[in-house]
């Protein structure tokens, strides 16, 4: 009876993967792009200071400091603070701020024209809270530094 039972299941299983199927086909319209779809100038959004080039500005800001590209670091610096200081003095100060500490974006607030990120900072192991001012000029995030004379442009 157990034989009899075990090929009547050999049977059911193997008539069943070989009964023809109907292959489901799901066609998807691909969009290729025309000639008139590429635009190679059109620049990247770079209003949203959490999310530029996938990042957010206070990691790209230090980015630039780690690879010594202190003129894009002027860059995305406020007018206001470019001006009062000027573009050399700026790179200057730049090249001896201390940002080699890991920071991570937690929140963001709005205080009427500027927003402000906060990240928790980590230094020798010990955890902090950082604060970046950043304006948006000409449909881009620039940083506001707050404590330049000190060598700091957190809060």
């Amino acid at each position: 009876m157990q034989l009899k039972f075990t090929f009547i299941l050999f049977l059911v299983a193997l008539t069943a993967g070989c009964s023809p199927q109907k292959e489901e086909t799901h066609h998807e319209e691909i969009k290729t792009e025309t000639q008139e779809d590429i635009k190679p100038d059109e620049p990247a959004d770079m209003s949203n200071p959490v999310l530029i080039y996938g990042s957010d500005i206070g990691n790209i800001f230090k980015t630039y400091y780690k690879v010594g590209n202190f003129s894009e670091m002027v860059r995305f610096t406020d007018k206001t603070t470019v001006s009062k200081y000027g573009a050399d003095s700026l790179m200057k100060i730049y090249r001896k701020l201390n940002l080699g500490y890991d920071i991570k974006l937690k929140s963001m607030t709005a205080e009427g024209n500027e927003k402000i990120l906060h990240y928790e900072s980590s230094t020798f192991a010990t955890k902090g809270v950082k604060r970046l001012h950043v304006v948006i000029e000409n449909d881009t995030a620039r940083i506001v530094p707050q404590h330049l004379e000190s060598g700091d442009i957190f809060e």
